[in-house]
C-alpha cells in the first residue's frame, strides 16, 4: 500500500522519485516486523496491537491477556502494558491515545484494557477510566487505571450519551460526565478541539462509531449527514470531525506542555484498514496519505523541539493488497460489460472485451496523480488509474474507479438456505465491473489480513533509530519503546566518534 500511495501522489523525473518519497519513508531507518500471534500465523488487530503494547504474544480477539476457557471474558490472566508501566513508575509522563476508529476498537483499546473479547466495548470503556477487575492469584504488578491524558477519536455511543440506547453501555453510566468531573476538557467538534487549553486533560469524541474517512470528510462531504454519527447521539451527521493530523498535533502540543517527564502517544490511522476490508481501495489510500501528512507534521515538531523525540510508524498487521497494471477508465467505460454480442450467452462471463482497457508492463505507463498543486489528494477522477486488488476477498466486481459512497460488505446469498451454510456474494448495488470470484471461506463477507511482514520506520536519536533497522518479531517493538522511554533500562552510551578515513 505504501508504494501505491507514493505512485498516486508523488511525481517522478525520468522514472526516478529521487527525494520525492513519502514522509514516512524518509524518517531515518526501516525494518520489518513479523505480526503472527500465538495460536495462528494470521493475526487480528487485537492480539497484534496488544503484543506491541505488552511484549507478549496473544490469541485472536484478545487484549493483554492469556486466554482461558472460562465463561467470564474479563477474568483471564493479564499482562502489564507499557501505558500501565508508565502510570506505575512515571507520575509526570503523559499518555495519549488517538484513533480515527472507535476509541474502544482493538488497536487503541490495546493500550489501556484487558479482555479476551475485543467486542467488550462496555468494559473496555470503563477500563479507560477505572481499574480493571483484578484476577485473583495471578497479578504480578499493582494495577492502576491508565486514564490517558488525551483521548481523541470516535466511539461516543459507548460513552452513553443521553439519547443513546446502545446495549454495550455500562449500566447507562454517562462517561462524558464522569470524565468532565475528573477535570477533562470534553470536546465533540474540530472547533472545540482547536480551542482546548494545554493545562488540562482532553476527552474528544467526534462520532458515535468510527470516524468518517478522509475522502468523506473532505471530498464527498454529502455523505456525512447520511451517516448519522453525531457524537451528541442525535440523528444528525457528524459534520465537524477533525482529521488525524489535527488530533495528533493537538495531543502532542498539549502533552508536551502539561507533563514534565515527556509523553507517550499512540496515534492510529484506523480507516486505512477499515476501508481495505470491504476493498474500498481509494478510501484506504487517502487515509494512508493523511497519515503521511501527520507523520510530516509530527517529525517537524520533533526537530523543532530538540530532536529527542522517537517516532515509530508501522502497522499491527498487513493487508494483501498490490498493484499489477493500469486501466484507461474512459476506454473501460465505453466497452461492453460482457461478451454476449460476439460469444453469445455461453462465454459471456469472460469479459474479454472490457479487459482490453487494462495494460501491463511497458503498456501500463503512469497513473494520474490524485493530489492538487498543494499536495492535497482531492483529484480522484483521473482517466488513468491503478489496477489493484487483494489476493483474498469475497465475490466482488471491480472497475478501479472511485466510489462516491463508502463501499459496503457483501450480501448473504439466497443459496445459503439450500447449501446449509452462509454464502457471501457481491452486493447487487455494486457498479458494473470485472467479476472476481470469492477467494475465502464462503461465509466471509469482507477481505482479511495477510501473512506478510509490515514495514517499520523510525526517526529520533541515533541510538533509538538503530533498533528499528532489522527484521524483528512483533514482541520486540514493546522493548524498543520501553528502552526509548527509559523504563527499566540504563541510559544509552555515547555514540563513538567516527574514525577518520586515510587520505
Amino acid at each position: 500500500m505504501i508504494s501505491a500511495a507514493r505512485y498516486i501522489s508523488k511525481k517522478t523525473t525520468f522514472g526516478k522519485f529521487g527525494d520525492n518519497m513519502l514522509e514516512m519513508e524518509k524518517l531515518g531507518t526501516i525494518g520489518k516486523v513479523a505480526t503472527n500471534g500465538l495460536e495462528s500465523m494470521l493475526t487480528d488487530s487485537a492480539n497484534s496491537a496488544a503484543t506491541y503494547a505488552s511484549g507478549h504474544k496473544s490469541w485472536a480477539n484478545a487484549l493483554n491477556v492469556y486466554s482461558d476457557t472460562s465463561d467470564d471474558t474479563l477474568d483471564d490472566p493479564k499482562v502489564e502494558t507499557i501505558t500501565e508501566y508508565i502510570r506505575r513508575t512515571r507520575n509526570n509522563m503523559c499518555i495519549g491515545v488517538v484513533s480515527t476508529a472507535e476509541i474502544q476498537d482493538a488497536t487503541p483499546a490495546a493500550f489501556y484494557s484487558h479482555t479476551r473479547r475485543r467486542s467488550d466495548y462496555g468494559p473496555i470503556t470503563d477500563q479507560m477510566f477505572n481499574q480493571f477487575k483484578p484476577t485473583t492469584g495471578n497479578m504480578t504488578w499493582d494495577p492502576k487505571p491508565v486514564r490517558p491524558d488525551v483521548v481523541l477519536g470516535g466511539g461516543a455511543a459507548t460513552f452513553c450519551v443521553k439519547t443513546n440506547s446502545t446495549p454495550a453501555c455500562n449500566n447507562k453510566v454517562d462517561y462524558f460526565d464522569l470524565f468532565a468531573k475528573a477535570g477533562y476538557q470534553v470536546v465533540k467538534s474540530k472547533d472545540q478541539l482547536a480551542a482546548v487549553k494545554d493545562n488540562a486533560p482532553i476527552l474528544g469524541l467526534f462520532h458515535t462509531k468510527n470516524m468518517d474517512t478522509w475522502l468523506d470528510r473532505n471530498v464527498f462531504t454529502d455523505n456525512l449527514p447520511k451517516n448519522k454519527g453525531s457524537p451528541d447521539g442525535t440523528e444528525a451527521g457528524a459534520t465537524a470531525q477533525p482529521g488525524l493530523r489535527e488530533m495528533t498535533m493537538t495531543a502532542i502540543e498539549v502533552m508536551s506542555k502539561k507533563c514534565s517527564d515527556g509523553f507517550f502517544l499512540m496515534s492510529e490511522a484506523a480507516s486505512v484498514d477499515k476501508a481495505m476490508h470491504p476493498m474500498d481501495y481509494d478510501r484506504g489510500l487517502a487515509d494512508l496519505l493523511e497519515l503521511d501528512r501527520t507523520v510530516a507534521a509530527a517529525n517537524a515538531w520533533a526537530k523543532k523541539n530538540g530532536d529527542n523525540t522517537g517516532i515509530i510508524v508501522t502497522a499491527d498487521h498487513a493487508q494483501a493488497f498490490d498493484v499489477y497494471a493500469s486501466v484507461d477508465t474512459q476506454y473501460f467505460n465505453s466497452l461492453p460489460n460482457d461478451d454476449k454480442s460476439i460469444l453469445g450467452d455461453a462465454d459471456a462471463g469472460l469479459q474479454a472485451l472490457q479487459r482490453r482497457a487494462i495494460a501491463e508492463y511497458g503498456d501500463a505507463g503512469w497513473p494520474d496523480l490524485v493530489v492538487d498543486e498543494n499536495g492535497v489528494p482531492n483529484k480522484w477522477d483521473g482517466r488513468f488509474r491503478l489496477v489493484a486488488g487483494k489476493v483474498d476477498g469475497p465475490q466482488s466486481r471491480e472497475n478501479w474507479q472511485v466510489r462516491k459512497t463508502y463501499r459496503t460488505r457483501c450480501d448473504r446469498s439466497a443459496l445459503s438456505a439450500k447449501l446449509g451454510f452462509s454464502v457471501a456474494v457481491a452486493n447487487p448495488a455494486e457498479p458494473a465491473g470485472i467479476k472476481k470470484n470469492g477467494m475465502l471461506s464462503p461465509g466471509s463477507s469482507s477481505s482479511v489480513h495477510s501473512l506478510q511482514a509490515v514495514d517499520i520506520y523510525c526517526s529520533g536519536p541515533w541510538y533509538f533509530r538503530r533498533n528499528c533497522a532489522r527484521v524483528m518479531d512483533n514482541t520486540e517493538l514493546f522493548f524498543i519503546m520501553a528502552d526509548a522511554l527509559g523504563l527499566g533500562y540504563s541510559p544509552p552510551t555515547p555514540r563513538p566518534a567516527t574514525a577518520k578515513r586515510p587520505v
